[in-house]
């Protein structure tokens, strides 16, 4: 009977870990090997549009973000490549009246992509992740109760995207 119990409880521990370690990495589609998280710089940068985006800017302001905070974040060894394919975008450019429209009655304004890591010498997939950035502000017209801040939402959503894609590589 003992012997049961501690099995169960062995079990239920597993599970709990399981269950822990899932939700944490609920964006994450391939790990990266443990010898380039930490120890990598960015060569290239392939970002393209999924056909459900279609600003046309976009790609090449990810594409910098992205560039610069890799330059500042990361100065390892091992060279990768990163292909970033956006497959959702939400911006001020959709928004009929664009960000005066967002500034009186609000914003939710979003990027969403998927990121392959690819190792620079054989281009092989070493890790896949996903990437959501959101920034939400209520506009002066709305009852909303989020923060009105006059920033520019399409660059802290761009940002915050490339600062969660460089984060995966530190």
């Amino acid at each position: 009977m003992l012997k049961s119990k501690q099995q169960a409880l062995h079990i239920s521990i597993f599970a709990a870990i399981v269950m822990l370690v899932s939700a944490c990495g609920g964006n994450i589609i391939k790990p990266m090997p443990k010898g380039y998280v930490g120890h990598s710089t960015v060569r290239n940068i392939t970002v393209v549009n999924a056909g459900s985006v279609t600003s046309t800017t976009i790609a090449d302001r990810v594409k910098k973000a992205v560039r610069k905070k890799a330059n500042n974040e990361l100065s390892g060894n091992m060279k990768i490549d990163l292909k970033i394919t956006l497959d959702k975008w939400q911006g001020t450019e959709t928004t009929v009246g664009g960000s005066v429209t967002n500034t009186l009655l609000g914003s939710k304004n979003y990027l969403n992509g998927i990121v392959d890591v690819l190792d620079a010498k054989t281009g092989a997939l070493i890790g896949k992740y996903k990437i959501y950035s959101e920034h939400k502000e209520g506009g002066l017209l709305s009852a909303k109760t989020t923060t009105i801040s006059f920033t520019n939402v399409d660059e802290t959503v761009i940002n915050n995207f490339a600062m969660y894609t460089v984060y995966h590589l530190e």
